[in-house]
């Protein structure tokens, strides 16, 4: 994804919100769906969820409650800033 997306600029800002702390961008080593929604569906798309990559879809999967609420607070901000706000 672009860099100067305005997407990647309003996620920035909603995990900077969400989590209190600055966001970092860097590209995946897992694999996953956003190449085939970036590629095939022209979504701007990005992955982002809490808890460590090293644990992902392990039997004992597991993450911090805190990163998880803030995760939550990061996807509705995103949301609402994303949509414009605007309620039907």
């Amino acid at each position: 994804m672009e860099e100067d997306h305005p997407f990647l600029d309003t996620l920035k800002d909603s995990v900077a919100w969400g989590t209190g702390k600055a966001p970092v961008v860097n590209g995946s080593a897992a694999g996953n769906d956003a190449r085939l929604l970036r590629n095939i569906g022209k979504m701007p798309t990005v992955i982002l969820g809490p808890g460590p990559l090293e644990n992902c879809h392990m039997p004992d999967e597991w993450l911090p409650l805190d990163e998880y609420l803030q995760c939550i607070l990061t996807y509705a901000h995103l949301i609402v800033n994303w949509t414009g706000g605007k309620k039907s």
